[in-house]
């Protein structure tokens, strides 16, 4: 998703729907060292995301946590209009 859908970390670009990803995320698994880790913006600074659960974080805690060691990326899944 990070390779294929992200075009810029600029959070001046950042839309509502628009995938919020990282290569490879340093959350601590081993699913995420390996695929990284996606969430979707939905406004208001707060990410969705699926941790084992679904739940609603913030923008900054979610880079926070995923992205220590890779950039954050944002774009829009295929097939979403801009």
């Amino acid at each position: 998703m990070y390779r294929n859908y992200t075009f810029t970390s600029d959070r001046s670009k950042l839309k509502v729907g628009m995938l919020v990803a990282v290569e490879s995320s340093s959350s601590g698994s081993s699913a995420g060292l390996t695929y990284g880790h996606v969430g979707i913006y939905i406004g208001d600074g707060k990410v969705i995301d699926n941790i084992g659960r679904i739940r609603v974080t913030t923008l900054d805690d979610w880079i926070a946590t995923f992205c220590k060691h890779h950039p954050v990326g944002f774009g829009f899944p295929p097939n979403v209009k801009k």
